[in-house]
């Protein structure tokens, strides 16, 4: 019986095997309806696998030239418009709603969303960049919508998964769409993690507006009209105090006896709903949609409606709304015009076609195609894409060859004077010369462009005039980039000169002041420092009270006019690069007001602007900077008194024992953020500066001083409009109003009155000592029995033992108990010094001009390291670390070593710098994001 079974079993077995494909293809058709059910069966397991690896998300499917998405019926917020020319061959994306898991909720922390965030696809997995813009529309949620006038709300894009970094789609406008709701719309170039971003609501107001207001005069008011640089404006964020909550504005300073006026307009923030009715009426009454035109005329509009006469100063796209609205639309009260990287040609990086060959590609194998490095590809990449998402909607408006570039080319107006800048550095020293690449973008060509603008567009209206010479058009070259040419003192120099000349000047007699005594101190005229004249800004710096005069500077004859051909043949001769040349033959000016005994005291060494090797990270250094550099004997010390007495103190650079400056700096991950530690600022409070004394940290706001005991307990100690502040010990002194307070802990110990009323903006002490640097008609060093004066208008105060070092924008001043001597000054006289400190033998200064300079004593020996792409506003110091605080990275120097090392890291991009300090040895930083948050957070370094 087994063996029968056996063999049934066999016999069934190959019945089966049998019935092959084509039997079940037959059976199938026989069984129609048993198939359908089948198929049914199979499609729906196909469905459910493929629904189950997209996480639950919802999704859509959207091609080239489509009006329309058709959505399911979760993805209700987002719509969006591909043109049919906007790749050069068919594509087709998924639009993905991404489902609420844990990845969805660091991307909603990182990027700040509001509502869902949508992913977009393309089909092919290739991530392009469109040729034309794309647009995109989210539903503005209506709950918070305040009106017409409004704009809180921005588009808000994370390109990458993996480094996941929220950027903003510059230019967002709030319009009705044809379901007549209210969305925010952009237009994008590429698509990634999409949604919005809500902000506080703030009404918006554009337009011609007055910022800073001065007695009338003689000269026309000064118009600044930005680009897409918001710091054109000129706001010093280091300048703030309790006196001054606005902070300085260097075109005040620049123009101490003329107003300020500024028009806004929004290119990169969102445009309002009011706004974009008035900017689509101008497009349908003019049947033309030119952004540029619509800003041009309502500054015309503007213009014309006000009595007063106007200098304008403009950068970038601003120069370009500038020249259309004065030559365009018949204005008529505007005497110059100040032009600074102005694309008057138009500018490639906006070329969407150049673009698209570096987007989304590997730089490794794009730098082997045009023969540079991977670097300089990153770079070129990174610029561009930035700048032409800053433009947005305004980028075929300055596309070489655009209508309004056309039209610019023949309309220079004969009765308005013209200056035309050029910056000739492009922020990065990239290697593009004599490659491909080089043919695409001069403008990110060292010597051919600013990052942003090249020579030839920023000076293209007097160097394409056929080879004539126009009185009324000038030109000169800066070695600086796009985003820095404006602040530099040699660029300020020749803007004042050039809008001060010409001006009716009225000769009103001298005024004699009285012989009565209103100091405690007269100043010690047989000071070798002291000087009877009030120094011009631009040789000692950038910062003036509000009742300090510039001294009359020698103004060109004549500013000369750059003839191309020669520029092609010789940069040289018209970009500057010293201390004579300012352009082409203009004569030189000397607006520098150093007496000539602080220049015969200083040796400094003159470090130019190039010739420097830049490391990968883009911070360049000069190698030759250490050969001079001698290391000296062991430092046996220095007795400060005699019987408790100060005796002259006399630096010796024999006994300098400074190290030098590391090679090269690299990103460093040995950095650890105590996040979770955070301590959170009220928002009631506004801080500006943080201070430590012993385990004690202190805030400085607008409101007044403030303790810091814990995460928890923040307190407002005292609502003094403080100037002045320093710490000894467990100690904390402030001086305000004429009066020196102490804390301790947080605790208020003690008020003294000062023997003067004169603005102290630094002072320093020891156990018998007390030394006061004050604002009075320049600045003055006060001690216990004289008065001493001080190159300069603002400045620091630097212990050395018992003598006092004065680091001021002017030079560096040591007071040696007897006189004050100037020992070092700025490397040339369109530089400045911003911050000093003395660690061990050393003077380490930060310029102006992103320098860090370590300086002997005697101000004898003297070494540079260039922070070009770090910047830096403060130092600070412990028993190891030097650290250079920039707004946005910090430069670690670790002074242990016997070279010292170098690094940096860098804060997230969202946030802000406002300052820092070391306590007790952990280094604490104050940080403002783009949120308005200010909080204080440790940072510790490993070893």
């Amino acid at each position: 019986m087994a063996d029968k079974k056996g063999n049934g079993n066999k016999k069934n077995g190959r019945k089966i095997k049998l019935m092959g494909i084509k039997e079940i293809v037959e059976y199938l058709k026989s069984h129609r309806l048993i198939a359908i059910l089948l198929l049914a069966v199979v499609i729906a397991a196909f469905a459910l696998i493929f629904f189950l690896s997209r996480g639950g998300q919802d999704t859509a499917q959207i091609n080239t030239g489509e009006d329309e998405v058709n959505k399911k019926t979760n993805i209700s917020d987002l719509s969006i418009f591909i043109p049919e020319n906007a790749f050069p061959y068919p594509k087709s994306f998924l639009i993905e709603n991404l489902s609420k898991n844990v990845e969805y909720d660091r991307f909603k922390e990182i990027g700040r969303y509001t509502g869902d965030i949508y992913e977009l696809i393309p089909g092919d997995g290739r991530q392009d960049l469109a040729l034309e813009p794309m647009t995109f529309q989210y539903i503005f949620p209506e709950e918070f919508y305040f009106g017409t006038d409004y704009n809180n709300a921005e588009m808000v894009y994370i390109k990458d998964r993996n480094t996941p970094i929220a950027r903003i789609f510059s230019g967002g406008e709030l319009v009705k769409n044809k379901d007549n709701r209210l969305v925010l719309q952009v237009k994008a170039f590429h698509g990634s993690l999409i949604g919005i971003r809500i902000s506080n609501p703030e009404k918006v107001e554009w337009g011609l507006r007055k910022s800073i207001e001065k007695e009338e005069t003689l000269k026309p008011h000064i118009l600044i009209i930005p680009g897409i640089d918001s710091n054109f404006l000129g706001f010093l964020p280091n300048t703030i105090t309790n006196s001054n909550p606005q902070g300085n504005n260097f075109w005040e300073v620049t123009f101490p006896d003329r107003s300020i006026w500024s028009y806004n307009y929004p290119l990169t923030q969102t445009r309002s709903e009011n706004y974009m009715n008035s900017m689509n009426a101008f497009f349908e009454e003019n049947s033309r949609t030119s952004y540029v035109m619509f800003e041009a005329k309502k500054l015309a509009d503007e213009l014309k409606n006000t009595n007063k006469t106007f200098d304008i100063i403009a950068q970038g796209i601003g120069g370009i709304i500038a020249r259309y609205a004065v030559e365009k639309y018949g204005v008529d009260n505007v005497r110059k015009l100040v032009l600074i990287s102005a694309p008057n040609a138009g500018t490639n990086i906006v070329n969407t076609t150049f673009l698209s060959m570096l987007y989304g590609k590997n730089p490794e194998v794009i730098s082997q195609i045009y023969s540079t490095d991977s670097e300089t590809v990153r770079f070129v990449e990174s610029n561009n894409l930035s700048y032409l998402e800053k433009v947005n909607s305004f980028y075929s408006d300055i596309l070489p060859g655009s209508r309004i570039m056309t039209e610019l080319e023949t309309s220079i107006r004969p009765d308005v004077e013209y200056a035309f800048m050029a910056g000739s550095y492009p922020g990065f020293d990239t290697n593009l010369e004599g490659t491909q690449l080089a043919k695409f973008y001069p403008e990110n060509t060292p010597e051919k462009g600013d990052g942003i603008v090249s020579v030839y567009s920023a000076l293209y209206p007097a160097i394409e005039n056929n080879g004539e010479i126009k009185e009324n058009l000038h030109t000169v070259i800066f070695p600086y980039s796009f985003f820095d040419i404006f602040v530099q003192k040699e660029s300020l120099q020749f803007i004042y000169d050039f809008l001060e000349k010409g001006i009716e000047q009225v000769v009103i007699p001298k005024f004699e002041d009285d012989t009565f005594k209103e100091w405690k101190y007269e100043y010690d005229t047989n000071s070798s420092t002291y000087t009877s004249d009030i120094e011009w800004p631009f040789s000692t710096g950038t910062i003036l009270d509000e009742n300090t005069q510039a001294t009359d500077t020698t103004v060109p004859t004549s500013v000369s006019t750059l003839p191309f051909s020669d520029w092609k043949k010789d940069d040289s001769n018209y970009s500057v690069g010293d201390d004579e040349k300012i352009t082409g033959d203009s004569s030189k000016t000397d607006a520098s007001t150093d007496s000539s005994e602080n220049q015969a005291t200083n040796s400094v060494k003159d470090i130019s602007s190039t010739g420097t090797d830049a490391d990968k990270n883009g911070i360049a250094f000069n190698a030759s900077d250490s050969t001079h550099i001698k290391y000296p004997k062991e430092n046996t010390g220095y007795d400060f008194t005699d019987g408790g007495v100060m005796r002259i103190f006399v630096p010796d650079s024999d006994e300098w024992r400074f190290k030098g400056f590391p090679e090269n700096m690299e990103s460093t991950d040995k950095i650890i953020r105590y996040e979770y530690l955070r301590t959170h600022i009220p928002e009631k409070i506004s801080p500006y500066g943080i201070r430590s004394a012993g385990q004690s940290l202190y805030i400085l706001a607008r409101e007044g001083l403030v303790y810091l005991k814990s995460q928890r307990d923040i307190k407002l100690i005292s609502q003094d409009q403080i100037t002045a502040t320093y710490s000894l010990d467990k100690r904390f002194y402030t001086i305000s109003a004429g009066k020196m307070k102490s804390y301790e802990n947080g605790v208020f110990k003690e008020e003294s009155y000062l023997m003067n009323d004169s603005d102290v903006v630094s002072f320093a002490m020891n156990d018998s000592k007390k030394y006061f640097l004050s604002r009075f008609k320049g600045l003055t060093l006060e001690t216990d029995t004289s008065s001493y004066k001080i190159g300069g208008n603002y400045g620091d105060i630097s212990m050395y033992g018992v003598y006092p070092y004065v680091v001021s924008d002017n030079g560096i001043y040591l007071f040696n108990g007897e006189k004050t001597e100037s020992i070092a000054a700025p490397y040339n006289r369109y530089s400045s010094f911003i911050n000093g400190i003395i660690r061990e033998d050393t003077l380490f200064v930060l310029s102006s001009d992103y320098y860090l300079s370590a300086i002997s004593l005697d101000g004898k020996k003297h070494v540079d390291l260039p922070l070009l792409s770090i910047g830096g506003f403060k130092l600070l110091k412990d028993d190891r670390y030097l650290i250079v605080c920039g707004r946005k990275k910090l430069v670690v120097l670790d002074m242990k070593s016997a070279r010292p090392s170098g690094s940096y890291f860098s804060l997230y991009e969202d946030e802000t710098l406002i300052d820092g300090v070391f306590s007790q040895g952990k280094l604490i930083l104050l940080i403002k994001n783009s949120e308005g948050e200010t909080y204080v957070e440790k940072v510790a370094m490993i070893e």
